[in-house]
C-alpha cells in the first residue's frame, strides 16, 4: 500500500493528553484507504472517528489504527467515505 501524505491541518485542540484531529479527505486518502495521524495514539482501541453529520465510528469495528496510520480498508467505512468528507479523529496520546 502506498504511503499516505501527512496532513498539514493543525489539530483543533490538545487538552492534556486528549487530541482532536480534523481531516478533509482527498483522493489519495480514498485510494489508499487510510490517513496518517500527526502522532500515534496511546491505545489504538480507544480511537474514535466521526464523519461530519454522521455517527461516531469506533476501532476496531469501523477502522483500524496501527502506529500513526488509521485505515478503513476492508471495513464498513470503505463504502461510505468519499473525497471531501470531513472527519474528526479523537484519541489520547
Amino acid at each position: 500500500m502506498a504511503q499516505a501524505q501527512r496532513k498539514t491541518i493543525a489539530p483543533s485542540s490538545i487538552s492534556g493528553n486528549y487530541y482532536v484531529y480534523p481531516v478533509v479527505l482527498n483522493a489519495t486518502d480514498i485510494v489508499n484507504k487510510l490517513i496518517v495521524l500527526p502522532v500515534a495514539p496511546t491505545d489504538p482501541a480507544d480511537v474514535t472517528l466521526s464523519v461530519k453529520h454522521g455517527p461516531i465510528q469506533y476501532a476496531p469495528e469501523d477502522f483500524i489504527v496501527i502506529g500513526d496510520e488509521l485505515s478503513w480498508d476492508g471495513r464498513a467505512l470503505e463504502l461510505d467515505l468519499v473525497i471531501g468528507d470531513k472527519l474528526q479523529v479523537q484519541f489520547v496520546i
